[in-house]
């Protein structure tokens, strides 16, 4: 393949993932503005979301490691979100079976908040 040829594979692959990135920010300002009535951000229904998907699979508590795999945020952003959450009363936080870490579970206005994101996700047609 030639200089030129690498080039423009190079391009082509790096438009692609321009278009992924425009595509993601999309759909992230779309849930923002759809869940912004429930006074829920973005990161803040991201980790509701993965704490139940990740509960749900695991059937104990979730550890803080574990969230920042699923959403793909770092472990000090997840720190971060999950003392607001705690303060909101959506989550609790409490032993994990590595006593290093905490473990988290959804407290039950959490999950009332989070089935009333996915409904109103769901109308906005936003979930496949």
């Amino acid at each position: 393949m030639t200089t030129n040829g690498a080039f423009a594979s190079w391009q082509h692959r790096a438009a692609l993932q321009r278009e992924r990135w425009r595509e993601a920010r999309s759909f992230q300002y779309f849930v923002q503005r759809t869940l912004s009535r429930l006074r829920i951000s973005f990161a803040e229904w991201l980790i509701l979301a993965a704490i139940a998907e990740l509960a749900l699979s695991s059937g104990e508590n979730v550890s803080q490691n574990a969230i920042a795999r699923q959403t793909g945020l770092s472990r000090m952003v997840v720190a971060y979100w999950l003392r607001i959450l705690e303060r909101k009363a959506l989550v609790d936080r409490g032993e994990h079976d590595d006593p290093r870490a905490w473990g988290v579970v959804l407290a039950p206005e959490g999950l009332n908040t989070l089935e009333g994101c996915d409904e109103r996700l769901e109308a906005a047609a936003l979930t496949r």
